[in-house]
């Protein structure tokens, strides 16, 4: 099974060690590509222009949800390393950064097996339509998701795309876009480790058809804001494809390279949205065993006293008091405190002028993983770069934090780039801010 072109990172849930489910033995990671048994399952070929001309949400998808809507500001490149308020790409957070910090443990938390006959349960899926048929001032017509008893990979229903009745063995119908909208409170999974949503999937579409997935942010007025690819599959397959992942801590736009999205601590939305053209004798879509699989993070210990020496703004980067190699401190968070969220990203910047690049710039990377150190007061953390080039740090609010990113050999900081950077108070916006180093290829 081929990931998505896109920087989204599907992966298989064996990258989530114990938690011992038997779709996680069917699935290994080889050559950079999800593979299982049987026939490939390949990105549908969209290029930017046919995916623009996809059909838009309608203005007042979200008329009935009032303050449970998803805002916030995307994801942006920065042009200088810098932290301000745009926080992490994705939604309004629903992070209460003074919620007690779990003890480690692998979760599987299921979220629809499509089995009610009631579907859709209007909070979990607000929306559900037939883009096509709403274009056509037909709301209400078309071929929209319904669950389905043809097949199913666990118990007897399946949600099956551009479902208008016909018969188990039919081809779907043409000029389809059936569009369920997903609505996540991701409240709880604001200190895990990892995140990730699964799904079982039998996609049988022509090679420019099939399953696509966005991740949907609206504006104040309920109005599409971003609509972003993050993932899309299709192909001519004969049975389920079981454990498909989408990393939720790593989202990538499939046509801006520049764009990022973490989605722990948050309320989100995600567009299942299939595809079709001429139609086909194929079945089509059909997706089952929704789930999210968590690791939570551990409580991690505070420093010893000889750790606690608050940064100043001459002051080197804190690799002195940091923790010693290898060892990750990322949450300084207990229950009483008030703490706030910094997400640093590192990538390189060939030209250095603030515009990514596609297929030239790109995360920081490489072996071992570039370490960053923060000193905020009295808390000294540090953790590794992920393989999308972020790391995020929770911390009782401090006047100013300092945060130092240790340059690989063949490196350097892009002019105007600080390095350490020093973070004030001012730049966190509710509790939460970023800051980028941007570097390029060196001495």
């Amino acid at each position: 099974m081929k990931p998505d072109t896109s920087r989204s990172h599907v992966r298989s849930l064996a990258l989530y060690g114990a938690l011992g489910l038997a779709v996680i033995a069917a699935l290994v990671v080889a050559g950079g590509a999800v593979r299982a048994g049987g026939p490939a399952l390949a990105p549908v070929a969209l290029d930017a222009g046919a995916a623009a001309a996809l059909p838009g949400l309608p203005a007042d998808v979200l008329g009935s949800l009032g303050a449970n809507r998803a805002t916030g500001a995307p994801g942006t490149a920065g042009a200088t390393a810098r932290a301000d308020g745009a926080g992490i790409a994705g939604n309004e957070p629903a992070l209460d950064p003074r919620a007690a910090v779990p003890a480690q443990q692998d979760v599987r938390e299921p979220l629809d097996g499509f089995e009610s006959p009631g579907w859709p349960d209007a909070a979990r899926w607000p929306f559900v339509a037939d883009l096509e048929a709403i274009a056509r001032g037909e709301p209400g017509g078309g071929a929209p998701w319904a669950t389905s008893a043809c097949t199913a990979s666990e118990g007897g229903r399946a949600l099956r795309a551009a479902s208008d009745g016909r018969p188990c063995d039919a081809g779907y119908p043409a000029g389809a876009a059936s569009s369920a909208l997903l609505s996540l409170d991701l409240a709880h999974t604001a200190y895990d480790q990892d995140l990730a949503l699964s799904f079982d999937a039998w996609l049988d579409a022509d090679a420019d058809e099939g399953l696509l997935i966005h991740y949907v942010r609206f504006d104040d007025d309920g109005a599409t804001a971003e609509r972003r690819l993050i993932w899309s599959g299709t192909g001519r397959i004969a049975g389920w494809v079981h454990g498909v992942a989408i990393d939720l801590t790593a989202l990538g736009d499939r046509y801006d390279p520049s764009w990022s999205g973490d989605l722990r601590g948050r309320r989100a939305f995600l567009e299942f949205l299939f595809r079709s053209g001429d139609g086909s004798a194929g079945r089509g879509a059909l997706v089952d065993a929704l789930a999210l699989h968590r690791r939570t993070a551990p409580p991690t210990p505070t420093p010893s006293a000889t750790a606690t020496t608050p940064p100043t703004a001459t002051s080197a980067p804190p690799t002195a008091t940091a923790p010693g190699p290898g060892v990750v401190r990322t949450n300084a968070c207990t229950a009483s405190s008030d703490c706030v969220q910094l997400s640093v990203r590192a990538f390189v910047d060939h030209r250095c002028d603030g515009r990514l690049q596609p297929g030239v710039d790109a995360p920081l990377r490489a072996e071992p993983a570039p370490r960053v150190d923060v000193a905020a007061g009295q808390e000294i953390l540090g953790a590794p770069l992920s393989s999308s080039g972020t790391v995020i740090f929770l911390f009782p609010a401090v006047p100013e934090a300092e945060v130092a990113l240790a340059m690989p050999d063949g490196y350097e900081a892009c002019p105007g780039i600080d390095n350490p950077a020093l973070v004030p108070a001012t730049a966190f916006q509710r509790g939460q801010a970023r800051l980028d180093f941007r570097v390029r290829r060196g001495p």
